[in-house]
């Protein structure tokens, strides 16, 4: 799945959670908020270190970092 796809599967996900509590543009700024810390969340635990024990966790990193930047745009 592209950087792309992820990001607005993500953020539609939380949509469907908010969008029956709030009118659509709080909804779908909260999703992007809350599809945003979830990147964080993921990037945090595989920012790549010295103690990968040699294996290697830069993709993950990259590709969730990828997906932020594309919610950032929705």
């Amino acid at each position: 799945m592209t950087a792309k796809e992820k990001a607005e599967e993500l953020l539609f996900k939380y949509y469907n959670v908010y969008g029956n509590y709030s009118i659509p543009v709080e909804a779908f700024m909260y999703s992007k908020k809350c599809a945003i810390i979830a990147c964080d969340e993921i990037m945090d635990w595989s920012k790549p270190s010295d103690d990968d024990c040699g294996v290697s966790l830069a993709p993950t990193y990259n590709y969730w970092n990828e997906v932020k930047k594309e919610i950032e745009k929705l």
